[in-house]
């Protein structure tokens, strides 16, 4: 499915790893502006002693359930499709390895190129003379303009989510189920109305992050650890099971039984 996507689906990064000097240059662009499109990882590009090849790694984000193969396969598969486009089919990849019990040989065949399974994330070695050589016909002027548009996202997007975790942090104490926005706005020594008008600016809600606070900290007792569904409760500050239950399948649209049954990779 990602290898018959359209390039456009690249949204604001497109028209920068499009109108970059050189595929290497759009693909550490890439890596820079990555959050844009999705936090659930980042790519990371791996130093080499040679120029004639270029190493990238597919880092997942940390959280509480593990990131599914499938979904992060998807992502390089469309961001290959974008160097291959800006370095005008020129690219040739040396090996792409993906995580062990995934079908390599279909995956290389789709993408034609070698593929093959390790115990590590998505990898990929690309020939570093077509990532280094210019891109032909690109317009600097455009390349600038969005390259700028970009800078002024990421940071407000770190500013908005370094304010989001500090009201998480708050939350994610002792008992979260129990914290109420008047403890929060306390300990920020803010009036409650001027953290809720804040909030509304960052398109959130407090009952948005304890609610976000809950999940996360229940999928990690839950899928990572193996509690118990009543120790897992009792730990958030819920009065009794019941309440949790009622919780659980609010979120997740299923009972805390069902959910464990179901496949989280």
């Amino acid at each position: 499915m990602a290898r018959r996507q359209s390039p456009r689906t690249g949204g604001v990064l497109l028209p920068i790893m499009l109108h970059s000097p050189t595929a290497l240059q759009a693909l550490r662009h890439m890596v820079d502006y990555q959050p844009l499109l999705s936090d659930s990882g980042q790519y990371r590009i791996h130093p080499v002693s040679t120029n004639r090849l270029v190493r990238c790694e597919y880092v997942p984000a940390p959280d509480a359930v593990v990131v599914s193969n499938q979904q992060v396969l998807s992502i390089v598969t469309q961001t290959l499709g974008l160097l291959r486009t800006v370095t005008n089919h020129r690219l040739r990849v040396r090996r792409f390895f993906v995580p062990e019990g995934m079908a390599a040989e279909p995956i290389g065949q789709a993408l034609n190129c070698p593929c093959l399974g390790h115990s590590g994330n998505f990898f990929l070695e690309m020939d570093g003379e077509a990532m280094a050589a210019p891109v032909s016909e690109r317009d600097e002027h455009l390349y600038q303009i969005n390259l700028s548009y970009a800078e002024g996202l990421i940071r407000a997007k770190r500013r908005r989510q370094t304010f989001i975790d500090g009201i998480k942090e708050l939350i994610d104490d002792d008992r979260p189920a129990l914290r109420t926005i008047d403890d929060v706005a306390l300990a920020l020594g803010l009036h409650k109305r001027v953290l809720q008008r804040h909030l509304r600016e960052h398109d959130t809600s407090f009952r948005q992050l304890k609610i976000s606070v809950l999940k996360t900290r229940t999928l990690q007792r839950m899928i990572v650890q193996g509690w118990r569904t009543d120790s897992i409760a009792e730990e958030l500050g819920y009065a009794d099971l019941s309440t949790f239950h009622r919780a659980f399948k609010n979120w997740f649209g299923v009972s805390p039984r069902r959910f464990r049954e179901q496949p989280h990779v």
